[in-house]
């Protein structure tokens, strides 16, 4: 399998016409888009900035006549560049990018026999809530946490900052496509190992109670109460651990 040299974040327009930048129809942000793939490579950073900025004020202006609709914890006006719950796109580059790093050779080809080692460290010493990865919010947590499994990390972080993972589409579909303990191979789950000891991940009640993303509020918290949360996969209580496919 060759590898395509293509990097997508998102797909242009909105769902009616098969795009995801934004939610609804919008000849302003249509327009918006236009300019900005005219520009994106340009080396005139005055004209850039400039015109990016004429572009959100214009949108800014333009919610004073029409109201936008709700999207997550925002107005749709505010929706631009897939940062939204809708965004169907940037999951599948995040899992294209993990095969070509585990898997790919020296030619781009996935068929490396065995997958490279791999060690994921999550520094959450301060954390980032709302709107990241440009605008965050600061969280102090103290909290540093290690996998052998960027899956398996990745959900156990999710599940800690009270996001259920099965509504993440990153995560669920890693576990579908990829597996639990990719790049290792599944074995009885996730297991464990903090101060205490090895031991499989068990119900977790720790929740940080981390804001997501505008675009993200209602879509992605964990119900804790209902006991539909990410059941598939469970994590422990100790403030630094390390995970592994087990």
């Amino acid at each position: 399998m060759e590898i395509r040299p293509i990097c997508l974040i998102t797909a242009p327009g909105h769902p009616a016409n098969a795009g995801d930048d934004y939610p609804y129809a919008s000849t302003l942000k249509r327009a918006r888009n236009s300019v900005r793939s005219r520009l994106v490579l340009s080396k005139n950073e005055h004209l850039w900035r400039s015109t990016r900025w004429l572009g959100r004020r214009a949108l800014s202006l333009a919610q004073h006549f029409k109201q936008p609709r709700p999207v997550g914890g925002t107005g749709s006006g505010e929706i631009f560049s897939g940062c939204w719950y809708g965004n169907d796109t940037a999951w599948r580059m995040v899992l294209d990018l993990n095969r070509v790093l585990f898997l790919a050779d020296s030619e781009g080809v996935l068929q490396r026999p065995r997958p490279r080692p791999y060690l994921s460290i999550v520094d959450a010493i301060v954390g980032g809530e709302g709107q990241g990865p440009l605008e965050p919010t600061r969280r102090p947590l103290g909290v540093v946490l290690a996998g052998l499994s960027p899956v398996a990390t990745d959900w156990a972080a999710a599940h800690c900052m009270g996001f259920d993972a099965n509504r993440i589409p990153l995560l669920r579909c890693a576990v579908e496509q990829l597996g639990i303990g990719f790049p290792n191979a599944d074995g009885a789950g996730v297991i464990v190992n903090t101060r205490q000891g090895e031991h499989p991940l068990a119900r977790f009640d720790v929740n940080w109670h981390f804001c997501p993303p505008n675009g993200w509020i209602g879509h992605i918290e964990r119900d804790v109460e209902s006991g539909t949360d990410d059941d598939e996969v469970r994590f422990s209580s100790a403030p630094d651990a390390l995970l592994r496919g087990g």
